[in-house]
């Protein structure tokens, strides 16, 4: 059973409006399970029986892990410890409401190209094995030299003719051994910190990872959470295994007595948190704020997401489109030259 990001926010939203309006938290679960329908009504009644049984609300929920992470459940047993349920369930509401757009503006950012490289992909695919192996016999009995761009188009042709099939099915088959490997830890951890320096989407990736941690780390904070416990959380809600391995290391260097902003500064961390995070945590450190120095954080690279999102776009789009014209250009070209010869020869 699951229940969609966007349906546990609205669920999460309208629990918090009827405690708060002084509806008992058994009966404000068996109101929402009634406007519920499927796996969210089944899971609704499972929290309420258990409940009913005795459990508390972080408790009862811990059973749907796949749908109430660490996070959201932490944030709820502070809740329901300092009697600010209501408080911390509307905390949450925010919060996953700006965890969903953000989410929409990565994925919007990375669609466009994705969907034109995937197409590019598909043609040339297409071409290689339908179109140019038909084109072979065609050229082969032109009697005159041919033209380079030809040749290199004939020779293309006869390898996807003999080996194009075993050629995709290669190449299908390196990605999902590479899928595999990713599922290896130490190899997982290097491809996530590769990835954190490829040009544009390296940054966005930064950027999203950051205000993930600023963000849900200063919730949790605000929730009354201790720091420790909040980084020990705070490292299930990333994920990128570079992040969740250097947010172990800061939690377990904090307990030695160091400050954040020190172990923020050491150069491991320079790719991973940018110089404004540990600046910022430095005045909340010494003003006894961290928290609104992290949702100031967390606020401003959601805003910076936005715009590398659009530079993204913008460098990528003319780059495809070049690349995309160069091929058809160069097929056009090796078909239409030995044609054009060929035609300038009979007259």
């Amino acid at each position: 059973m699951n229940i969609g990001k966007l349906e546990r926010i609205t669920l999460t939203k309208h629990l918090a409006v009827m405690i708060k309006a002084g509806i008992g938290l058994s009966q404000a679960l068996e109101n929402l399970s009634e406007q519920s329908k499927g796996d969210t009504q089944k899971i609704l009644k499972q929290i309420k029986i258990k409940l009913d049984n005795g459990s508390n609300l972080a408790t009862a929920m811990s059973k749907f892990s796949n749908v109430f992470d660490e996070f959201y459940l932490g944030i709820i047993k502070v809740g329901e410890q300092t009697g600010k349920l209501d408080s911390s369930l509307e905390y949450l509401a925010v919060q996953q409401g700006k965890e969903y757009a953000l989410e929409k503006k990565v994925s919007g950012a990375l669609m466009y190209p994705g969907i034109i490289l995937t197409a590019t992909i598909g043609l040339a695919a297409f071409i290689s094995l339908f179109i140019l192996p038909k084109l072979t016999t065609f050229f082969e009995a032109f009697s005159t030299d041919l033209p380079a761009t030809t040749k290199l188009l004939l020779a293309m042709s006869n390898f996807m003719k003999n080996y194009g099939v075993v050629f995709f099915a290669c190449i299908g088959g390196l990605l999902f051994g590479f899928l595999m490997l990713l599922k290896i830890a130490k190899i997982k951890l290097w491809w996530d910190k590769f990835i954190l320096k490829i040009p544009l989407i390296g940054r966005l990736i930064v950027e999203r990872e950051v205000s993930r941690f600023a963000r849900n780390l200063a919730t949790m904070i605000k929730s009354g959470l201790p720091l420790f416990e909040a980084l020990k959380i705070a490292i299930n809600s990333q994920s990128n295994l570079a992040y969740k391995k250097a947010i172990l290391e800061l939690s377990t260097n904090l307990e030695k007595g160091k400050k954040m902003t020190e172990i923020l500064k050491l150069p491991n961390y320079k790719l991973l948190f940018p110089r404004l995070v540990s600046d910022m945590i430095a005045v909340g450190e010494e003003t006894g704020s961290i928290d609104e120095s992290l949702f100031y954080v967390s606020q401003f690279y959601e805003e910076d997401i936005e715009e590398t999102a659009k530079n993204m776009t913008t460098i990528l789009e003319p780059a495809i489109l070049l690349i995309i014209g160069l091929m058809v250009a160069f097929v056009a070209l090796a078909i239409i030259s030995p044609i054009y010869q060929l035609t300038g020869a009979l007259g």
